[in-house]
């Protein structure tokens, strides 16, 4: 005959973990802090941003080089699309970080050692960090919707960079449904990072707000 003390010992554990589950996945008592790593591809896309916009070699090398610090491993994910657009999908190509820095720099060699210098996949063998990047495209006015799964206990991080045509915004949903995190900025830079309680998976929604499709990365811890 099963004692209740042995029924108890079975059933508990699987008990606890039912309770963990209840609520938001989200423990509010540990800190958060963004990572080496999503801190330089940040400031990396910042700077590309405004190296873009000012025509400045020199801001689009130093996002060069905060890009080739950090180790990103390809990874394709599926998602669904939300929405459905009624906007021209064509734009102008983007032309490449390396080759915009070069033009930027013209004749100038001393800019031009200088991107050079960025430019050189060898510095990415150093990498201190990693990352984790799926390469995709929203289109406008449609949301793209991917399920991750994180683990509890440690820090989850999200960060999308954008190709800087349309504003994009960042929403992420435990597996019950409860809102986490978002961000509603207005560029194509949006982070999100938390503390998950279990491990579980977690909505994340890329929505564009722009008039034209974007190319994006989704990058993850």
């Amino acid at each position: 005959m099963i004692t209740l003390s042995v029924l108890a010992a079975v059933v508990a554990p699987g008990q606890v973990i039912a309770d963990k589950k209840v609520g938001e996945n989200l423990d509010t008592e540990t800190k958060v802090e963004s990572s080496p790593a999503m801190d330089a591809l940040s400031l990396s896309a910042s700077l590309e941003a405004i190296g873009r916009e000012k025509k400045d070699a020199l801001l689009l090398a130093a996002a060069l080089r905060l890009q080739q610090s950090v180790a990103v491993d390809s990874e394709s994910r599926d998602k669904t699309v939300e929405g459905v657009s009624d906007k021209p999908s064509q734009k102008p190509d983007q032309v490449a970080l390396a080759e915009l820095a070069k033009q930027y720099a013209g004749e100038n060699p001393l800019l031009l050692s200088v991107v050079a210098m960025a430019s050189d996949t060898v510095v990415s063998r150093g990498a201190h960090y990693g990352a984790i990047g799926h390469h995709d495209r929203v289109y406008a006015g449609t949301t793209d919707v991917y399920d991750i799964t994180f683990t509890g206990g440690r820090q989850a991080e999200i960060l999308i960079r954008g190709d800087g045509d349309t504003d994009l915004d960042l929403f992420v949903f435990d597996e019950n449904g409860n809102a986490i995190c978002s961000d509603t900025m207005r560029d194509d830079r949006p982070y999100c990072a938390w503390n998950p309680r279990w491990t579980g998976e977690f909505q994340v929604q890329v929505k564009n707000l722009g008039p034209v499709y974007n190319n994006y990365v989704l990058l993850t811890n």
